[in-house]
């Protein structure tokens, strides 16, 4: 199955972007001043470099935990490993507050063979997407050993839907 995931640019995108961007340029400002201006280099980068290097840091860290959830995401697509999880609810992310709308959010449950109960979540979507499915049951793609590492193929119950 060589199919796209679809995925949210959150907030965390857009702030590790902004601090790693932000961070760069104040370290290397403060690097530069360093090099190139002896008589103030050192009050400069410590000055621009102590401010720079932390917004740099967390901006990477932000980025890393954003695209790591993607490659799980990936990687437990391509193994293939699935449960099919009844949809439970389509309830409101009141979390998430995007020009005063909240996103809806796909609830599912499975029952493993120990009689455990999982509840799976799916991705924000921006429409209410009940009256949509094919199916109520959806594919919930897991790693054998770890039902907290999973993704939701939501979009294998719904059709296209393009918003305009």
């Amino acid at each position: 199955m060589d199919r796209k995931l679809k995925f949210d640019w959150n907030a965390f995108w857009i702030i590790g972007i902004i601090f790693t961007i932000l961070g760069a340029i104040f370290t290397a400002l403060g690097i530069v001043l360093y090099l190139f201006v002896p008589e103030v280099g050192v009050i400069m980068l410590l000055c621009f470099g102590l401010c720079g290097m932390p917004f740099l840091l967390i901006g990477i860290i932000f980025l890393a935990q954003q695209a790591g959830k993607r490659r799980t995401a990936k990687k437990l697509l391509a193994e293939g490993n699935y449960v099919l999880a009844e949809i439970m609810e389509v309830s409101r992310n009141f979390n998430v507050n995007v020009n005063g709308r909240y996103p809806y959010v796909v609830r599912c449950k499975y029952e493993d063979s120990y009689g455990i109960v999982h509840i799976f979540r799916s991705r924000n979507l921006f429409f209410n997407p009940e009256s949509l499915f094919r199916d109520s049951f959806v594919r919930v793609y897991v790693r054998k050993d770890n039902y907290r590492q999973y993704y939701v193929d939501i979009d294998g119950v719904l059709p296209q839907v393009e918003n305009h």
